[in-house]
């Protein structure tokens, strides 16, 4: 079975999310509200934006947080949240090979 962390896939399965391209690789997003900031940090912890800061898209009324080091912190796998992200399908070979040549 696939390992996620269980706040981590809940809170990303209520709030939209996506992925897409960037210098050839495959990268996710959450969409935050600004309202829902504090919860997005009791999940993944504020440590994580202790050291090296976290990518983030900042508009009117959300956050756009790239998701990829606090998985990869977890030690888990992009592809074990794969039902978190509609265009999943989309995405998918390219997510897969890049994993298979991470393990």
């Amino acid at each position: 079975m696939a390992e996620v962390d269980a706040d981590l896939y809940e809170f990303l399965k209520r709030n939209e999310t996506g992925l897409y391209r960037k210098n050839g690789e495959v990268l996710s997003y959450v969409l935050v509200d600004f309202d829902r900031l504090t919860q997005f940090v009791e999940v993944v912890g504020d440590g994580c934006f202790d050291e090296s800061g976290v990518d983030v898209i900042m508009r009117n009324s959300y956050l756009a947080i790239e998701l990829d080091s606090f998985i990869d912190g977890y030690g888990h796998y992009l592809s074990s949240y794969k039902n978190c992200f509609d265009e999943w399908e989309e995405y998918e070979s390219e997510v897969l090979e890049m994993e298979k040549q991470c393990r």
